[in-house]
């Protein structure tokens, strides 16, 4: 009975080096925008929520970005693979216990050194949902990993619940692409700029005075002149 056990342990130390190995040589690096190339990245979870309990959950393999710009849902399947661990009967004692506390399940992407996409939600729904789960993985234009989405299809779940689950994930993954959003027309903008510059000093987009704006410094003193003269005929006539 010694032997199967010690070929479990062998085969399991094998499939988690075999993830970090894979992780190492395909990982993103900023700026890669090679949609054809094979990249590998770690899915962690931690079963009661805490930073210092993640353990390997599996591996993601993004084969190729170019299947995600076409219109069809089936090149999901095409563009990436989920491999996962089971869950030992240790994993899921745990799990019970976190979902009695209102505990929360954390799931994170490993994409470097200390650099992680991350998302949560509550134990009860992962045991409620049978761990049927859906992953929705959300990439840039360029290929870089932005965040990580997941959720069950339970909707509410109680601390009461009683749990019959098995020990594998059902997970359902999504490879998301944000389109580029439309940038601003900056070249017509200062293309505009100019050319009102110009027209501004060729004269032809000056704005149309008023008359006394225009001859204000001959209007003045003539005023005044009238000015001096009226008064200067008014103190004779007192006279």
């Amino acid at each position: 009975m010694q032997i199967p056990k010690v070929l479990y342990v062998l085969l399991n130390v094998m499939f988690h080096l075999s993830l970090l190995g894979a992780f190492e040589e395909g990982s993103f690096t900023p700026g890669d925008d090679d949609f054809g190339k094979q990249h590998s990245y770690i899915l962690e979870h931690s079963l009661t929520g805490e930073d210092s309990d993640f353990q390997v959950r599996g591996q993601l393999v993004i084969h190729s970005l170019k299947p995600l710009t076409t219109s069809s849902h089936s090149s999901i399947s095409e563009a990436a693979t989920l491999v996962q661990n089971r869950l030992s009967e240790v994993d899921i004692n745990i799990l019970k216990k976190q979902s009695e506390v209102n505990g929360l399940y954390r799931v994170r992407l490993s994409l470097g050194p200390s650099s992680y996409v991350s998302t949560h939600l509550p134990v009860c729904a992962m045991l409620e949902s049978h761990f049927s789960d859906i992953l929705r993985v959300t990439v840039d234009s360029d290929g870089n990993i932005l965040g990580i989405w997941e959720v069950t299809n339970v909707e509410y779940c109680s601390i009461d619940s009683h749990f019959e689950t098995q020990n594998r994930f059902n997970t359902t993954l999504e490879i998301h692409m944000l389109e580029p959003g439309p940038t601003p027309d900056t070249a017509s903008y200062l293309q505009k700029l100019e050319e009102d510059k110009m027209a501004r000093e060729r004269g032809d987009g000056k704005e149309q005075k008023s008359f006394f704006a225009k001859y204000w410094m001959y209007i003045i003193p003539v005023v005044i002149i009238l000015m001096m003269s009226g008064g200067g005929g008014a103190s004779e006539d007192r006279r």
